[in-house]
């Protein structure tokens, strides 16, 4: 029940999905336009940008763009965050999310899977867009762009680093 696509180049404009796990890898390219069909797990890589869409839920282990954006388009479900172990932040999360600037759109609620558990960003150049009806978030770096905007009606917001010059509203 699990979907592995590895491709040298982009991943562009297809639709994949797994009830258990799907794993999209980019060496050298992006990921482009990718509609998850399924509610398994999603890890996807890329050398550059990642853009993902679904209707429904959405369960992330990793979205890492090495040197590009994160984009995230959601209807009619949430963003949740596989909880793992990580040393580094030493407490029940590790980095969900990681790009230069991460937009996450349409998501009625974004937070971890355990209890109290959040998703974990770093924006690597500090931006980090998203309206959400509630979030449950941890930032790791710093959080420093005008463009930053995090919008919802319960917010739960910690960040590890600097934040300033953005909006933040619950």
């Amino acid at each position: 029940d699990e979907v592995r696509l590895k491709a040298d180049g982009d991943i562009k404009k297809i639709q994949v999905g797994s009830k258990t796990q799907t794993v999209l890898e980019s060496a050298n390219g992006s990921i482009d336009a990718v509609e998850i069909l399924d509610n398994g797990v999603v890890t996807a890589r890329a050398a550059k940008d990642v853009d993902l869409h679904r209707t429904g839920d959405l369960t992330l282990s990793t979205v890492y763009a090495a040197d590009g954006d994160v984009t995230i388009d959601l209807k009619e479900g949430g963003l949740y965050a596989e909880s793992r172990e990580d040393s580094e932040l030493g407490e029940d999360h590790y980095v969900h999310m990681q790009g230069n600037t991460i937009t996450v759109t349409g998501a009625a609620a974004i937070e971890g899977t355990k209890e109290g558990a959040s998703l974990v960003l770093k924006a690597q150049e500090g931006k980090v867009k998203m309206e959400t009806g509630t979030a449950r978030l941890t930032l790791f770096g710093d959080v420093d762009q005008v463009e930053s905007k995090i919008s919802a009606n319960d917010l739960d917001l910690t960040v590890r680093g600097n934040v300033s010059n953005g909006t933040y509203e619950g």
